[in-house]
């Protein structure tokens, strides 16, 4: 999570008791603590991640996303880092396997939900998870298609 989304990660807390759990649990993944901007004001962390193959297009990810991303697939969080093509098949797997997770989740929120949730004209959406691994995903797939290494730099 990057401090400007710390707004909308409590506006989900707020409206879904489970979403609790799931800024804890992101926090552990991405390494950045649960709570207000001013808890870790000093922290300096990547604000964007580029992903680069010569089989897609690049692609950008906030740091915090990115972060977690390449720690679920067990790399080590440096400036800049590639994936082989030997290791995209497990990397797609265990990205793929947190989108499933992320998504039963939403669908059992929404059907534990005692009243539909409030639609609200937010400039933030509530973006998940799941979602924010699709692009990720997707180019991993094209990759590993093409047999090619993903590499990527933060900045």
């Amino acid at each position: 999570m990057t401090r400007i989304g710390h707004v909308l990660d409590f506006r989900v807390c707020a409206k879904r008791p489970v979403g609790v759990r799931l800024l804890l649990l992101w926090s552990l993944v991405t390494d950045v603590p649960a709570g207000p901007p001013s808890c870790h004001s000093n922290r300096k962390l990547p604000m964007l991640y580029r992903f680069k193959s010569q089989a897609t297009a690049d692609l950008v990810m906030l740091g915090a996303d990115a972060q977690g991303a390449l720690r679920l697939i067990g790399k080590e969080l440096t400036p800049e880092g590639v994936i082989s093509p030997d290791q995209l098949p497990r990397a797609i797997d265990i990205l793929q396997r947190a989108w499933r997770e992320d998504h039963a989740l939403r669908l059992k929120e929404e059907r534990s939900a005692p009243e539909p949730l409030p639609v609200t004209d937010d400039a933030d959406p509530d973006v998940r998870l799941s979602q924010r691994l699709v692009p990720l995903v997707s180019m991993l797939e094209q990759a590993n298609k093409a047999d090619v290494a993903v590499v990527w730099s933060a900045s």
